[in-house]
């Protein structure tokens, strides 16, 4: 068969290494992470390489669709409802470092031509005015005003046609503000806040 011991050598040399080579290829292509009494199984890189393709595609999906759609839009809400914030509920007590938080303002039959300002008398400082208009008449909304015991406030009503804020007024504990008839195109009031004082009345 092999007569020269070399030659023989050489080629089983070659057809042990061959062997050993394909099976270690095969060993690396079918190795198994196997976890659990059942023993069942899922391939270990190709698993690994899969799990890490598919987190990639879901962020790059996620970061599309960021860049595609305004942040806090639900697609089932008209963006009409998004224009105009919503009316806040009124709140228990008063916020943090106020002593009272919210006023009711009632619109009156000329809500578009209303508009109002609330400064603290002593300084003339802006605490709190009319955001936007209020498109309702005879409509009660809640406006957010930070305001504290013992000061002094003065609060500016006007009304663009000069005619008053035809049954409008505004409210801040047992104080109705810019609630005088008549025609007028602006005018003044002022109060001293004692929440504590109204709270006890109650």
């Amino acid at each position: 068969m092999c007569a020269p011991a070399m030659k023989c050598l050489l080629l089983f040399t070659f057809l042990s290494l061959s062997t050993l080579s394909a099976a270690d290829s095969v060993a690396r292509q079918q190795e198994r992470i196997c976890n659990g009494p059942q023993g069942s199984c899922a391939l270990g890189a190709e698993h690994l390489l899969m799990q890490e393709r598919s987190t990639l595609t879901v962020t790059s999906k996620a970061e599309q669709k960021g860049q595609d759609e305004p942040e806090g839009l639900p697609d089932d809400i008209p963006l009409a409802e998004f224009e105009r914030p919503e009316v806040p509920e009124r709140k228990p007590g008063a916020e943090p470092g106020c002593d009272f938080s919210w006023m009711s303002l009632t619109t009156g039959t000329s809500a578009t031509k209303n508009s109002w300002e609330l400064r603290d008398t002593s300084s003339s400082a802006v605490v709190c005015k009319s955001d936007g208009v209020h498109e309702e008449d005879n409509k009660e909304h809640w406006e957010p005003c930070c305001l504290m015991d013992g000061v002094q406030y003065t609060i500016k009503c006007e009304n663009a046609y000069g005619e008053g804020w035809q049954g409008g007024r505004i409210e801040v504990g047992p104080e109705k503000l810019c609630a005088e008839g008549g025609a007028w195109s602006s005018r003044e009031e002022t109060f001293v806040l004692d929440s504590r004082a109204w709270a006890a009345e109650r």
